[in-house]
């Protein structure tokens, strides 16, 4: 579905239920908010001040983590390969990988717990907080849990997704201004080199050459889900599909169509930090090398040659991406998938 201006431009069977893979966590993330909008909740409060029988494996870790943290994927824990049917149990399995707020790494189970942890605040079960806070005031009445589909994975439509979508350019049933805003600015940075590089509070910004986008998507298995959001242009576009073939399919060029425009990726920069400063081994498997004057990189098997993108950022191949970020010690992320594969790591031997 496409709608501009609250003009439905395009609809193909919208009322199809299919799996909203993790296009609910921006639902997720709108009514944690919702909560602190009205007071009950503190972004900056510590997770383990909310509930003290969290069973972070790395308890010292665990007392630095907020409620935001969560939300932006910038704990510093690890993520499961799996779906998981319990995030509490799922989490005294989490590595630490970096500390709190120093790098973004995508983890399903860490937000599932900032889920968890708004539901205990709330009073109600995680699915009732969104049917209260979301489902309901978005009239997006085909939400719902389903059996078709692993624990706590939600089907949806995409006339419900569109609605949920629409919803931040200022729709004002389920956040305000100054809410949207928090939500919908940058808190990390994943170092890809698509467009889809930053996070905000559960839903994903891209910085295009003339255009700032707001958007998430998802999968699982055959199943797959995306939005995008043009705020300027008071435009989405939500794609549901229950096919692999629609990993293809993007909803930007669906929405560039029908806005009759092409949009365009930032042109690439000179980079600003010496990348020699970050040779060596880190903690996710990554080497960085001077190759005779060549910045390459060795990682799962591969030797990629790498050019910059802008000040730390660099990529090369295909998808690989390698972010030089700042601070002490010296990390880099790693990233071959979009936003999801940036993996963080810690150099431990300088070369």
């Amino acid at each position: 579905m496409i709608v501009h201006d609250d003009e439905v431009l395009l609809a193909h069977a919208p009322d199809a239920p299919l799996c909203a893979c993790s296009t609910s966590k921006v639902a997720v993330a709108m009514a944690v908010m919702s909560l602190v909008q009205d007071g009950r909740l503190d972004l900056d409060a510590r997770a383990i001040e909310l509930d003290a029988a969290l069973p972070f494996a790395d308890r010292d870790h665990a007392r630095q983590i907020t409620l935001r943290h969560l939300l932006s994927h910038t704990s510093g824990l690890d993520d499961t390969s799996e779906v998981e049917a319990d995030a509490r149990t799922a989490l005294a399995r989490l590595s630490v990988i970096a500390t709190p707020g120093r790098a973004f790494r995508y983890s399903n189970v860490a937000f599932d717990i900032a889920h968890d942890l708004a539901a205990r605040v709330g009073g109600v079960d995680p699915i009732r907080l969104l049917r209260e806070r979301v489902f309901g005031p978005l009239d997006m009445t085909a939400t719902r849990a389903s059996d078709a589909f692993p624990r706590g994975v939600l089907a949806t439509t995409a006339r419900d997704l569109s609605r949920l979508a629409t919803e931040l350019l200022g729709g004002g049933r389920v956040l305000n201004a100054a809410t949207r805003t928090e939500l919908t600015r940058i808190h990390a940075d994943g170092y890809t080199a698509a467009p889809s590089r930053y996070y905000g509070l559960g839903v994903g910004i891209e910085q295009w050459e003339a255009l700032t986008l707001w958007q998430h998507g998802g999968g699982l298995g055959r199943f797959g889900s995306a939005f995008v959001v043009d705020p300027a242009a008071r435009a989405t576009a939500a794609f549901l599909f229950d096919d692999p073939g629609g990993y293809a399919v993007s909803p930007h060029a669906y929405l560039d169509t029908a806005l009759a425009r092409v949009s365009h990726p930032r042109p690439r920069r000179a980079a600003t930090v010496d990348w020699r400063a970050y040779l060596g081994r880190y903690s996710n498997g990554a080497v960085l090398g001077d190759d005779d004057g060549e910045f390459v990189l060795h990682w799962k098997g591969k030797r990629t040659p790498l050019t910059s993108v802008d000040d730390r950022l660099f990529a090369g191949g295909d998808r690989i991406s390698v972010g030089l970020l700042s601070g002490e010690p010296a990390m880099i992320s790693a990233n071959d998938f979009i936003l999801i594969g940036a993996r963080p790591g810690v150099r431990v031997e300088a070369g």
